[in-house]
């Protein structure tokens, strides 16, 4: 998400970074919680509107009543243009879009992680999305280090996640192993 904040596509990106991090807390106590999928899905899309409209809603102006009337309004428009076949100049839909797509892939990839124990639903979306993001943009912004980082810390993630299903593995089967083994 700090990789799309860093092109600048439109303004109100910001929004979304700071989203996905709210959303891994999210997605972490919806993930530790006695909730269904389907119920907790409930929970982080009800949640996930406030979120969003509250980060997006920061880069607008005016008190909290226009910023959520101009969300609303503009959101209506734009719709309304899409289905009659029309084309929308409107920058708004866009953060929003980014921005509600990064609040379902912290989710995604917390409760993928922390319910489910696997890695690659937490790390290849937002992998994808930074690549795509690094693939179209022709900016003066050094996009392809947020690439490098996001893959370099995205293996140590993969690699930490499989020593800890190896560890559960040979605890199971009591076989002996050296805890020094987490440094190696």
């Amino acid at each position: 998400a700090g990789g799309v904040a860093a092109a600048g596509w439109t303004d109100g990106l910001n929004a979304a970074w700071i989203t996905s991090i709210v959303a891994v807390f999210a997605g972490l106590a919806l993930a530790r919680s006695r909730f269904s999928g389907a119920t907790a899905f409930l929970f982080a899309t009800v949640y996930g509107v406030f979120v969003v409209g509250f980060f997006v809603g920061l880069s607008l102006p005016g008190d909290w009543h226009a910023r959520g009337l101009q969300m609303i309004l503009r959101l209506n428009a734009f719709v309304y243009t899409v289905l009659h076949g029309g084309t929308s100049r409107d920058p708004l839909p866009f953060p929003i879009t980014i921005t509600t797509i990064f609040w379902y892939m912290g989710i995604l990839g917390a409760w993928s992680v922390f319910r489910r124990g696997g890695v690659w639903a937490a790390v290849i979306p937002a992998g994808v999305g930074l690549l795509v993001n690094a693939y179209y943009y022709l900016g003066p912004a050094r996009i392809d280090l947020y690439l490098a980082v996001y893959v370099l810390l995205a293996l140590m993630f993969v690699a930490r996640m499989n020593l800890l299903s190896r560890e559960r593995e040979w605890q199971s089967a009591h076989v002996m192993y050296s805890p020094d083994l987490r440094i190696d």
